[in-house]
């Protein structure tokens, strides 16, 4: 994990640690991770950056989402393809964004069954995201 520092925490599960970065820090080859809603939009917070940032991972996202219905994505992660850099992890945790946002045992199972399809997708791999659900 290289130069920065690794903050160990007996609140985390084992093989996950928290780094003190930006998350557009980490080194090139990461998978940079966020949770995402099943409409197919980063329009508001990190969701925006990352829209900046990989305009190409947005539109296949996007396409993702828009393409099946959200009872298919929901609880699922997509990887997109290479861009600047970085592959860009989508968890999509929850069916709608903003004061639609689905039920918070929803939002947590969605994300626990969407760790287990990047799990099961890519097998011990290293990856980085800013802290996803952080108000459950």
């Amino acid at each position: 994990m290289g130069q920065h520092p690794v903050y160990p925490s007996k609140s985390f599960p084992p093989g996950i640690h928290y780094i003190k970065i930006s998350l557009f820090e980490a080194p090139k080859g990461s998978i940079l991770v966020q949770a995402c809603n099943s409409k197919g939009t980063w329009d508001s917070g990190i969701s925006k950056e990352f829209k900046s940032k990989f305009p190409k991972s947005f539109k296949e996202y996007n396409k993702y989402c828009t393409t099946n219905p959200s009872y298919y994505t929901d609880g699922t992660a997509l990887i997109t393809a290479p861009e600047n850099g970085y592959d860009v992890g989508c968890l999509i945790t929850s069916t709608n964004y903003g004061s639609k946002l689905n039920a918070e045992q929803t939002i947590l199972i969605n994300t626990k069954h969407a760790l287990e399809s990047l799990n099961q997708k890519y097998k011990n791999i290293v990856f980085y995201s800013n802290k996803f659900n952080s108000g459950y």
